[in-house]
């Protein structure tokens, strides 16, 4: 048996799983990542994912009173359970929620004008004197209100400081852009109010996100650490055997 046979039948050895790697002659034989396959695995399961909302709940009653006969927002609002800093602006005054309950809601980003409107209006909302949260709420649901008069509220259409930010409002050069931050909660029943509010800031990733992280780096490392060993004692063994050729060819 030649030499040089024996050292090319060296070159393709087996892993810890049985898989064949290597070379033969001038053909790669690339081996099923595992390592990097696991990490991946783990990697998908530490990473967290901002979804949207899946529970919007309204708190107790806030203590900015009435305006017109109907309650100021910003309200005390909770999005699965986490306090909403901001506080949420109800968007329908012709349906009814109850405080200190919730339900499933999903998200999205004003898109429609009356949505962009409201948007333009809830971010002054949000930073508002007592002296204007009353007249915005009201512009608010004036500007989402389908029948486009608010007759839920009569003399709406009479009140000079609702009217001015209804005005500002339809006048305003809406950009889209200017509202990624605002969320809409939308019910996914027909008994409750949409509901706005600023974005919640991303998930941090918890202690055990580091954990699987580490886990996974470290079986990365011991498995490439030895595949690296085998590779470099197969190069001696071919180095020696084709040293041994030479001399006795």
């Amino acid at each position: 048996v030649d030499l040089a046979d024996l050292v090319v039948a060296a070159s393709v050895k087996e892993d810890a799983f049985g898989r064949a790697e290597g070379k033969v002659g001038s053909t790669p034989m690339k081996p099923l990542s595992f390592a990097t396959a696991l990490c991946g695995f783990l990697v998908t399961l530490a990473v967290p994912t901002c979804a949207s909302a899946t529970t919007l709940g309204l708190g107790a009653a806030n203590s900015y009173g009435n305006y017109l006969g109907q309650a100021i927002s910003p309200y005390n609002g909770k999005l699965n359970g986490s306090t909403i800093a901001s506080g949420i602006i109800c968007l329908d005054i012709t349906i009814t929620s109850n405080y200190n309950t919730q339900w499933t809601v999903t998200t999205a980003t004003p898109t429609a004008v009356a949505e962009q409107r409201a948007a333009f209006l809830a971010l002054q909302l949000f930073n508002a004197t007592a002296a204007t949260r009353g007249a915005l709420t009201m512009a608010i649901w004036y500007i989402m209100d389908t029948s486009g008069t608010l007759a839920h509220v009569p003399g709406v259409t009479n009140d000079a400081a609702t009217m001015s930010f209804v005005n500002a409002a339809q006048s305003a050069t809406l950009n889209p852009a200017l509202y990624t931050n605002v969320a809409i909660y939308s019910p996914t029943n027909t008994t409750n109010q949409r509901f706005m509010a600023l974005q919640q800031v991303s998930a941090v990733p918890e202690p055990g996100t580091f954990l699987l992280l580490g886990a996974g780096a470290a079986i990365l490392f011991r498995f490439r650490k030895r595949q690296l060993g085998a590779q470099i004692r197969i190069r001696r063994f071919g180095d020696s055997a084709g040293a041994m050729r030479r001399v006795t060819g």
